[in-house]
């Protein structure tokens, strides 16, 4: 409606000003004195503070269209922009999938299922002049079955495919040092956001594109976990991080219950990360190594102490 009205008003001011222009010149044909009234006139026309309506126009040119913008209902009628000036960010997204076999596997039903995920972020420079420091909170919905009963895959066919469930997903404080040199991010984390990911990965329904199969036992959705994270940044295009995972693998429990019982089991990762933007393109590239401490049944019925995998 703003974009409208300020169109409007934008053509309106524009056709009074023209009617004016025309009617004051006729009149300006028949004497100098005339003229040096006009060039008077448009003098103080244009030293004048600009009309409300008329800066609100200003401000509509300014403003990036909803179409252009990142968000699908642009800036909630000036709330999103208003919560950022005092240091708050929210975003709210839902992705939905419909999954048919089409040959093979074991069945034919069409699946629906859903994802709605809402999140909170403060920065803590603008909100306690704590710069560096961002607090968020993280709340996961998910719905519907999993499609992987008839698709009968490996991996999950859809990379939202888990139980019925609503849970505080992520619950974390990270502080940023030496102007990006040094991360620390200490919550409940998902291990899959900060280690193994790829930025592409995101548009691809498939799990494939963005969780590893060789990393079996980490704490991602909707497991995330208490966790310490340490990143190294000494360029752009370079980054050395490790984790620390609280990870009972016989007792996952997503929600507000982010320590176990028993705190005997830890999850740890380590990575080399490369990533870079040019002209040609952007992407990511990492290797890493992974270790869990828990006891493990291997394949020939013999108990393991621990389990350890790379990427």
């Amino acid at each position: 409606m703003l974009g409208r009205t300020g169109k409007a008003l934008r053509v309106a001011a524009f056709l009074s000003l023209g009617h004016l222009a025309i009617t004051v010149t006729s009149q300006a044909q028949s004497s100098s004195a005339a003229e040096e009234r006009l060039d008077a006139a448009v003098e103080a026309v244009a030293a004048a503070p600009a009309h409300p309506a008329r800066q609100r126009m200003i401000e509509l040119d300014e403003e990036v269209a909803w179409e252009e913008g990142e968000h699908l209902f642009g800036d909630w009628g000036g709330l999103r922009g208003s919560l950022e000036e005092v240091g708050i960010n929210y975003d709210l997204v839902y992705i939905f999938d419909l999954v048919q076999p089409l040959a093979g596997g074991g069945g034919k039903r069409v699946t629906p299922l859903g994802w709605l995920e809402f999140g909170l972020a403060f920065d803590l420079d603008t909100v306690l002049g704590l710069e560096g420091g961002t607090l968020f909170a993280g709340l996961l919905a998910q719905h519907g079955r999993s499609p992987s009963v008839d698709t009968l895959d490996f991996q999950l066919v859809s990379n939202i495919d888990v139980d019925d469930t609503v849970v505080l997903y992520e619950l974390w404080y990270e502080q940023v040092i030496g102007e990006g040199l040094l991360r620390i991010k200490v919550g409940k984390v998902d291990f899959n956001t900060e280690f193994a990911y790829l930025d592409a990965a995101g548009a691809v329904m498939n799990t494939s594109a963005s969780f590893s199969p060789t990393i079996p036992l980490g704490p991602s959705t909707p497991d995330s976990a208490m966790s310490l994270n340490v990143f190294l940044q000494p360029t752009d295009w370079l980054q050395i991080g490790c984790g620390l995972y609280d990870s009972d693998h016989d007792d996952l429990v997503p929600g507000t219950r982010t320590l176990h019982a028993e705190f005997h089991e830890i999850f740890l990762i380590a990575e080399l990360a490369l990533s870079w933007d040019r002209g040609w393109g952007r992407g990511r590239a990492g290797v890493g190594v992974w270790h869990h401490t828990g006891d493990f049944e291997a394949y020939s019925g013999d108990v393991e102490d621990g389990a350890t995998g790379f990427y």
